[in-house]
């Protein structure tokens, strides 16, 4: 559904008085995106501020069900979690890293520091 409402207002731009007219409308291209019933609408993920082989975050899930499940996978990095949407449709996302390797590698150059990833980020 799209709606459109050009009605003018004594406090909005152009007032009720002007000496030209606002036709409004739309004006471009509009698309309109059938989405499911429940779908992703906001996430963070991100890597552990103090290990570099930790991801964590969390996703929100709109219109879901409590406890329905979620995935998140980073497929460049081979890592992939779940986690259980909770009542307000936020679920957690935490994953350590695999042995003792980083996901990220840090080095020190000339008092900065540098990150360089080890897979399909650049």
């Amino acid at each position: 559904m799209a709606a459109v409402d050009n009605t003018r207002h004594e406090d909005n731009v152009p007032t009720l008085e002007t000496d030209w007219w606002n036709y409004g409308g739309l004006t471009r291209s509009v698309s309109l995106i059938e989405l499911p019933e429940a779908f992703i609408d906001q996430y963070d993920v991100h890597l552990f501020p103090r290990s570099d082989a930790t991801i964590e975050g969390w996703v929100h899930v709109m219109d879901a069900q409590p406890g329905a499940q979620v995935e998140v996978e980073i497929s460049e990095l081979g890592a992939k979690t779940s986690a259980a949407v909770g009542d307000r449709g936020r679920g957690n996302i935490h994953r350590a890293g695999q042995g003792t390797g980083a996901l990220v590698r840090r080095r020190r150059r000339n008092s900065t520091h540098q990150t360089k990833p080890l897979a399909g980020f650049d």
